[in-house]
C-alpha cells in the first residue's frame, strides 16, 4: 500500500498506466479464482471500503479528474520566444517573434539595428548598453573590455547569451567556454509538442532522425550525447529558456537503445521478450490451480509488462535494469517448471 501512495504521489503517468494495466493482467490471469464466491466477497468489501473513504476524504474526484487531464496533450507556449540566432558578415541577428536585433560591428565599434535597419538609440551605463526605445528597453547587451576579453553577453529577463567579438565578426560562446557554430538540427516536426512530457517531444524530435545513421549497429554503448545535437542552442533557448543543458538521454528506453547499439539489438531483445511472453501467457492460460509458482509467474510477467511500458517515456538504468533483466531470467526458468509440471514430469 505504501508503494502504491508514493507511487500517486510522483505523479508519474506512464507509470501509474504501467501498474494499472498490469493490475487488469492479473485480474485476467486470477479470474476464475477472483469469481469464486468468498473472494469475489472480500474483493468487494475491500474496493468499496476504499472507495468510501477516498469519496470522505474528497482525494477520488480530484485524482481522477487531475490524473485524466495530464494525459491531455496539450501545445504549450515556448519557454522563450524566439526564432533564430544567425551571423551574416559584420552582422548579428537576433530574431523574436516580434523583435528583432542586429548587432553590426563597424569602423567606429558596435551598433545596433531593429528589423528594418534602423537605427536603435541606446544610452552606455558603465559596461552596459541600454536601448532607449521602450519596446526595447527589456533587452541588454553587456560588452566586457573588447581589448582583453572580447566578449559581449546579450541578456534578456532570465535568458543569457555569450557572444565572441572578432574584429569582423560574431561567433556564440557554449556553457563550456568554447566558441562554436549554432546547429539547425535535423528534427521531426511535432507542431507544437515539444515541451509534452517534460520536454520529451524536442528530445524525441531530434533523436529519430538519428537513427539515419545508427539503425544497423548503433553509435557505440552510451554514446547518445556525443551524437544528439548538442549544440541545436535556438531551439534549447525556446524549448527549455537555457543554453546550458546536455542532452544525455531521450527518456525512451528503445530509442535509447535503438541509437545506442541499432535496431539488431532492439530486435534481439524484443525476440526474447516476446518469446518469454508467448510462453506465458500458454501456460498460464492452462492453469486452473495456480499453486505457488505459477502465481509467482504471474506476478514476474505482470512486473515485466509494467516495465516496458513505463520504458515508453523512461529510461533504461542501472538501478532498475539489472532487476529487470534477472525477474526475465527467472520467468523463463520458472515457466519451464510449469511445463514440466503440466506434461507430469514434475511434482
Amino acid at each position: 500500500m505504501l508503494l502504491l501512495i508514493n507511487l500517486w504521489g510522483t505523479k508519474s503517468r506512464i507509470a501509474i498506466i504501467a501498474v494499472l494495466l498490469s493490475l487488469i493482467l492479473m485480474i485476467l490471469f486470477f479470474r476464475k479464482k477472483l469469481f469464486e464466491r468468498k473472494t469475489v466477497v472480500r474483493f468487494s468489501f475491500l474496493v468499496v471500503v476504499s472507495l468510501m473513504l477516498a469519496m470522505h476524504l474528497g482525494l477520488l474526484e480530484n485524482a481522477i479528474t487531475n490524473f485524466l487531464d495530464s494525459l491531455e496533450l496539450e501545445i504549450q507556449r515556448p519557454a522563450y520566444q524566439i526564432k533564430s540566432i544567425s551571423f551574416d558578415l559584420n552582422r548579428l541577428i537576433i530574431e523574436k517573434e516580434n523583435i528583432t536585433i542586429q548587432a553590426v560591428i563597424n569602423k567606429d565599434g558596435i551598433s545596433f539595428l531593429n528589423r528594418e535597419d534602423r537605427p536603435l538609440a541606446f544610452k552606455v551605463i558603465k559596461n552596459r548598453i541600454l536601448f532607449l526605445d521602450e519596446e526595447y528597453s527589456d533587452y541588454i547587451f553587456i560588452l566586457e573590455d573588447l581589448k582583453t576579453a572580447n566578449i559581449m553577453t546579450f541578456k534578456h529577463h532570465n535568458v543569457k547569451i555569450n557572444f565572441f567579438v572578432y574584429k569582423n565578426g560574431f561567433g556564440v560562446i557554449n556553457p563550456r567556454g568554447y566558441v562554436v557554430e549554432i546547429e539547425d538540427a535535423k528534427h521531426i516536426d511535432f507542431q507544437g509538442y515539444e515541451m509534452w512530457g517534460g520536454g520529451r517531444g524536442y528530445k524525441w524530435s531530434r533523436s529519430l532522425p538519428l537513427l539515419t545513421e545508427s539503425w544497423l549497429i548503433g553509435f557505440g554503448a552510451d554514446t547518445y550525447a556525443m551524437h544528439f545535437p548538442q549544440n541545436d542552442y535556438v531551439a534549447k533557448l525556446r524549448y527549455f529558456g537555457k543554453m546550458n543543458i546536455v542532452i544525455d538521454t531521450p527518456h525512451n528506453m528503445f530509442l535509447y537503445t535503438a541509437i545506442n547499439a541499432g535496431m539488431i539489438s532492439v530486435l534481439s531483445k524484443f525476440l526474447i521478450i516476446a518469446l518469454y511472453a508467448y510462453s506465458s501467457i500458454k501456460l498460464l492460460r492452462k492453469s486452473n490451480t495456480f499453486s505457488d509458482i505459477e502465481k509467482i509467474a504471474v506476478a514476474i510477467f505482470c512486473a515485466i509488462v509494467a516495465y516496458l511500458i513505463s520504458g515508453i517515456t523512461t529510461d533504461s538504468v542501472i538501478s532498475v535494469a539489472p532487476v529487470f533483466w534477472i525477474l526475465l531470467g527467472t520467468g523463463i526458468a520458472v515457466n519451464s517448471s510449469i511445463k514440466k509440471k503440466q506434461e507430469n514430469k514434475l511434482w
